[in-house]
């Protein structure tokens, strides 16, 4: 069997590894863009301590924990995060591959770019070829996040929320869009 000591509020997921599978192709990581510090649109609906009703809408210069975003503090929801990434048409060429790396998620992402074909990341790392989704020239991306219910929760009148501590919340990054190209082969 498998322990797991969590904390009040806490969750984990457990995933198996099929160590059988075909090892991956090898590929060099030739460039990558930082997209933590760019402008980002943020629409956040969700409800806060004592059932308070959350809708805000902002524009980020970098990513942050909603703890240090007054509005967002005790937030527990859903967020839609978007930016527009202008890609060189030398990053789609055969050969190459572009991962997005979100780098840290609380607690899970949602994948979006142009609109349209999803990937859903419900655990580090939270990165994913997107290569397919791509085209050159530019790009929204456009990345849903829904944390737990934990800092909504939060309560000192309440015997079983009292002890519960707030938890990052939201899309913290880095997060980097990045170019691999296939090894050659010897």
């Amino acid at each position: 069997g498998i322990q797991v000591d969590l904390a009040a509020g806490a969750a984990a997921l457990v995933v198996f590894a099929d160590h059988r599978l075909p090892a991956a192709a090898s590929w060099i990581r030739t460039d990558a863009t930082d997209l933590t510090a760019g402008r980002w649109t943020l629409d956040v609906d969700g409800h806060g301590q004592h059932g308070r009703v959350v809708r805000h809408q902002m524009t980020l210069d970098r990513l942050r924990d909603w703890q240090a975003v007054p509005e967002l503090a005790d937030v527990s929801g859903h967020a839609t995060y978007r930016i527009n990434v202008t890609l060189p048409a030398t990053w789609l060429e055969p050969g190459n591959k572009v991962v997005l790396d979100l780098g840290a998620v609380h607690d899970m992402a949602i994948v979006t770019v142009l609109g349209k074909q999803q990937l859903t990341l419900i655990a580090p790392p939270f990165d994913a070829d997107i290569t397919a989704m791509l085209r050159p020239g530019l790009n929204q991306l456009q990345i849903g996040i829904f944390n737990s219910p934990n800092n909504a929760m939060i309560d000192s009148k309440k015997p079983g929320l009292k002890n519960l501590k707030p938890q990052p919340a939201g899309l913290l990054g880095p997060v980097k869009l990045i170019r691999k190209q296939r090894r050659p082969t010897p």
